[in-house]
């Protein structure tokens, strides 16, 4: 339930309340104004303490059911994939904050504060500054897919950071200054720019980033050897495009280390890795009896990646349609191919079928 609709039964509970008490005598001698004046004063009482309107409650419920059928053996289950629960206080003119609670299932222990920031307008000015905790603007990641592109598992990085924007008419960007979860002091950074254009028969999307550190993305943190005792620093780069005509969606996203990484920290084949990811997708928008619906295939890659758990190739397509307002049912198959023998790798191939019950509010 919305936080407005349990605040707008408050005048009414209120002259329940007043109606009963102006039955008692006590009430009557107490005041001699009438029961309607007091419900007037409340009321104004009420409207002029209205903070609860700048505050906006969204979330989403994201429930699976999988079938895995890997090299040796097979599995299925059921699974709660999201549950995630935001608010945003618009606090004051030009200043925002934001919460995001986020469970799921197999990933996490119990429900945490995935974000945490304070967003300040600069004036009449296209800058802005953000600060707290939040996802770097590294990667796009945008998918029409239930499974995360393989760009993301390599390269999302959430951090507790100070990040300037700018935005103003087609283009947009940011640069950031964080404390990496490499490092001791404030000394990793990063940028981020892009531009985009809406005509009337197409629509057009360009974005390039860089992190000075890319050990700090949330799958490196865990794959590096010893994160406390680096070797290594290297930067990351990835670009994105995208491009709409119609009812077609194609996109395309790479992104990867500049360098290798010392062998001690990060290894591919006894020699220092260089990971990489790829993700290219095809989009097709239509109706089903007047229902939205999408239909996706996508072909993704990494390479050097094996110690960090990822495939060397993926092939996935999706099927998803709205069958009620905010609420949505998708299928999925994803087929993995593991690293060669000769790489490290087993040379197997999983394949995943899941269905996704999803509501979102």
């Amino acid at each position: 339930m919305n936080f407005t609709d349990r605040k707008k039964g408050a005048p009414v509970l209120l002259t329940a309340l007043f109606i009963v008490l102006s039955g008692s005598p006590a009430f009557a001698q107490s005041d001699n104004k009438t029961v309607e004046q007091r419900l007037n004063q409340i009321e104004q009482q009420l409207e002029s303490n209205n903070w609860y309107k700048s505050i906006t409650i969204s979330g989403a419920i994201e429930v699976e059911t999988n079938y895995v059928d890997g090299p040796d053996d097979s599995s299925s289950d059921i699974t709660l994939a999201t549950a995630e629960f935001a608010i945003e206080a618009a606090v004051t003119e030009g200043i925002t904050a934001n919460l995001l609670f986020l469970f799921e299932e197999n990933a996490t222990d119990s429900p945490e504060l995935d974000e945490g920031f304070i967003n300040v307008q600069l004036g009449e000015t296209p800058f802005s500054v953000t600060t707290g905790q939040f996802y770097l603007p590294f990667g796009i990641f945008e998918s029409a897919l239930l499974s995360d592109p393989l760009t993301l598992e390599l390269g999302e990085t959430r951090e507790s950071a100070l990040q300037l924007n700018y935005e103003q008419a087609h283009f947009h960007g940011a640069v950031f200054l964080f404390n990496g979860s490499t490092e001791e002091k404030i000394d990793s950074y990063g940028a981020s720019a892009g531009f985009s254009h809406e005509g009337h028969r197409y629509a057009l999307d360009i974005n390039l980033a860089f992190i000075s550190n890319i050990a700090d993305s949330n799958t490196l943190q865990d794959g590096i050897t010893d994160s406390d005792a680096m070797n290594s620093t290297i930067a990351g780069t990835t670009a994105q495009i995208t491009f709409s005509m119609g009812a077609i969606t194609l996109s395309g996203e790479y992104l990867g280390a500049n360098e290798h990484f010392e062998a001690a920290d990060l290894s591919f084949k006894n020699e220092g890795a260089q990971p990489s990811s790829s993700n290219f997708e095809i989009v097709y928008d239509f109706d089903i009896r007047g229902r939205n619906a999408t239909i996706a295939l996508a072909i993704q890659s990494t390479d050097e990646a094996l110690v960090l758990g990822l495939p060397q190739q993926r092939t996935a397509i999706a099927l998803s349609v709205d069958i009620l307002e905010n609420t949505s049912i998708t299928a999925e198959l994803k087929h993995d191919e593991d690293y060669s023998k000769p790489q490290g790798g087993t040379g197997n191939n999983t394949n995943t079928s899941t269905l996704q019950l999803a509501v979102s509010f």
